[in-house]
């Protein structure tokens, strides 16, 4: 659910004050030779910053000046800017107070966390459902105080929906993720001209594409987030099958044979899915496969989605084993804990806005 994110801090370092590396890097583009159209590119912009015009008569007679000049003390102080360093309550707070909607991944991060509010909603309302079964009651508008069945299906569609339009996005976000322009950041180094740093393509942007070529298609190919991203998005169709056969009077609710096979068989296999891409992007974040990070919001998110792909999945099996306030449960855990892997992401990319360039912000930031 993170893979964006997580692909678009790889490339530009939100750690690295002067843009992009020089040279390949494993968290860059998994390309090490640096072949790849990316990797090039990358080297391209890096040696863009690299000439810095010299006054040669001013710099000779500066050189005479320090020369001669005997200094005032035999040790040398060099203050040293230090990077601003944001608390975690400033980069929440930016989560309410800027809006950067011209940014797809934070458009992708809005439906996401719509469509996990959701899906964590509906886990409520069929644990209450399934409460009331195991008591001999029945979930009615009279006993519960509305439709919770209707309840139940309308925001587990809309929320499988809206997961799949963030799946979606996300893909073409990353595919857009290398081409922005180069643009000045308000850092400056004595008296040098401020460096540049590489920005993401926009929504809108004339450098903004919605469909990639097949060079696009063979460089992506090679990045873990991007294959995360696509099994992702497969697994995320697969769950929205479910959309279909929830239709109110598609499938007799007495029928369990095809509700086990058009209902639960398509949850099963998508939360596989997702169990195999957040999992595969969880070990990409790590610099050591045996080594948490447990430091970078991004490697939590990470984790909380794998952990809640990974209760889901028990959610389904339950059910195939005719356990149904056991799967209510473990569904009600997984939703909520995958809307907790949402919501870290959603926090770890506000880190990329610390003010309202690609959109506008309350209180004019």
């Amino acid at each position: 659910m993170n893979a964006a994110v997580a692909y678009r801090a790889s490339l530009y370092g939100l750690d690295q004050p002067l843009g992009l590396p020089t040279g390949a890097r494993r968290r860059n583009n998994g390309d090490f030779k640096g072949t790849s159209e990316l990797a090039r590119q990358q080297e391209r912009i890096a040696r863009r910053q690299t000439f810095i015009p010299v006054d040669w008569v001013q710099y000779k007679e500066s050189c005479a000046e320090q020369a001669t000049t005997k200094p005032e003390s035999i040790f040398d102080v060099v203050w040293e800017q230090e990077p601003e360093v944001h608390s975690v309550r400033k980069q929440t707070w930016r989560m309410f107070t800027i809006f950067p909607y011209r940014d797809a991944v934070w458009v992708v991060k809005i439906f996401l966390t719509l469509g996990g509010a959701l899906m964590a909603i509906a886990a409520t309302f069929g644990v209450v459902t399934a409460q009331m079964q195991v008591k001999g009651q029945m979930a009615s508008p009279r006993t519960v105080g509305f439709d919770i069945a209707t309840a139940t299906i309308l925001t587990t569609d809309f929320g499988l929906i809206l997961l799949l339009i963030g799946g979606t996005l996300g893909l073409v976000a990353i595919l857009n993720a290398h081409r922005g322009a180069m643009e000045p950041i308000d850092i400056k180094i004595g008296a040098l001209e401020p460096p540049k740093s590489y920005k993401p393509a926009l929504l809108g942007a004339k450098s903004w594409v919605w469909l990639p070529t097949r060079a696009d298609l063979t460089a992506l190919w090679a990045k873990v987030p991007f294959r995360a991203g696509l099994v992702n998005w497969v697994g995320l169709v697969a769950l929205n099958i479910v959309v279909v056969t929830t239709i109110p009077g598609l499938i007799d609710p007495a029928d369990t044979q095809k509700i086990l096979l058009a209902v639960q068989l398509p949850l099963f296999i998508g939360f596989v899915l997702l169990v195999v891409a957040n999992f595969s992007l969880l070990m990409w974040l790590q610099e050591r496969w045996y080594k948490p990070n447990l430091q970078k919001a991004s490697w939590l998110s990470a984790f909380f989605s794998t952990v809640g792909s990974v209760s889901l999945t028990l959610s389904t099996l339950y059910q195939f084993a005719g356990s149904g306030l056991s799967g209510a449960l473990a569904t009600l855990v997984g939703r909520w804990v995958f809307f907790v892997a949402i919501s870290i992401g959603f926090y770890d990319l506000m880190a990329f806005h610390p003010n309202s360039w690609a959109g506008f912000a309350i209180g004019g930031r």
